[in-house]
């Protein structure tokens, strides 16, 4: 698979959480709980797909394991659930559930604690031993996006519509501290990008490095009053359907940046023009920063004096080194500078 030599990107194996048998157990990150049980089913295990509590989930079923609810809480790279069920769609048609209906349209909805319907649901009928399975997908606070995954060898589509509505009142949502914008289906491209150029690395290893990791720390420790001030609101993403990767898709604003999903569970990387990068390196033209988003971390990589082309970005995350990482947590920043960027 393309995206296999890429560190840390899907969801590895899960480990388990250790808790307390028949008791609610709460994510520290995030605030939310996860309940002993979700319409009748009794939770089986609590578990964890990276390091620290950046990606962890619950899973309940019935004793015949027909019915199998599993809900995640997650850190996303961004808080868009139309972008990201999109993403999960495409997930479940990879697996032994195989292809969706695609008469079946999601549909928004209004988390519990939510002034708007930012959340996005679906149920579809499914043939073979599964008989149908759901997805819902909302944020979570100011970082955290809540994945309902359910599938069910039992229930018909009406029912699981039921259970669904049941699932998702179960979970103990978070009051946001802002209004989460109203989610709505992602639209594919109308426009093209331009024909891509060779992409060269500019500057050198470690003056990226420091620029990056200190940019870097600097956003992350910003009040959300003021960061919201920097990230002004903007257009939807498009999905650009002249890129088809397996379990990546490229989602776009315009045509001088992108960002590459790495799957459904909120990883991605980001290439962007950084005109005060550009500013400081002494360039007359802006440079490229490419960012990778993992579970608590942001990876960075040496910035190209143009717009690479998708495929070019997967081997640049692929064969190098990350220049520096900074940590994700308020109050609590590291930055790490990559040896190799310093050689």
């Amino acid at each position: 698979m393309l995206l296999a030599a890429v560190p840390a990107i899907g969801q590895n194996g899960p480990a388990r959480i250790d808790a307390p048998a028949n008791s609610i157990w709460q994510h520290q990150s995030s605030g939310i709980s996860f309940p002993v049980s979700v319409g009748g089913l009794d939770q089986r295990q609590l578990m964890r797909f990276s390091e620290g509590d950046w990606d962890v989930a619950a899973r309940y079923s019935d004793a015949g394991q027909n019915t199998i609810v599993t809900i995640f809480v997650y850190e996303a790279a961004e808080q868009d659930a139309a972008l990201w069920f999109a993403e999960a769609r495409k997930a479940i048609g990879l697996t032994a559930v195989g292809a969706l209906p695609p008469t079946v349209s999601a549909r928004a909805f209004s988390p519990p604690m939510a002034t708007t319907a930012s959340g996005m649901r679906a149920v579809w009928p499914v043939d073979g031993v599964t008989k149908s399975t759901a997805l819902a997908i909302a944020p979570l606070g100011d970082d955290w996006l809540v994945k309902l995954r359910i599938s069910s060898n039992t229930l018909s589509v009406e029912q699981m519509n039921v259970l669904l509505d049941q699932a998702i009142v179960s979970v103990a949502w978070k009051t946001p501290a802002k209004p989460h914008m109203a989610a709505k289906e992602v639209a594919n491209c109308t426009d093209h990008f331009p024909k891509f150029k060779k992409a060269r690395a500019v500057g050198s290893a470690g003056e990226s490095a420091i620029l990056s990791g200190l940019f870097g720390s600097i956003v992350n420790q910003m009040p959300e009053a003021e960061k919201n001030d920097v990230e002004e609101p903007q257009k939807p993403y498009c999905r650009d359907t002249d890129f088809n990767l397996p379990t990546a898709s490229i989602y776009r604003r315009d045509t001088e940046s992108y960002m590459m999903t790495l799957g459904d569970s909120g990883r991605a990387i980001f290439v962007f023009p950084d005109e005060l990068a550009s500013v400081l390196q002494g360039k007359k033209k802006p440079t490229y920063t490419i960012n990778m988003i993992v579970p608590g971390e942001t990876l960075s990589f040496r910035p190209r004096n143009n717009l690479p082309a998708p495929a070019q970005l997967l081997g640049i995350v692929q064969k190098e080194r990350w220049t520096s990482s900074v940590s994700h947590g308020k109050g609590n920043t590291a930055i790490e500078i990559s040896s190799d960027a310093l050689k």
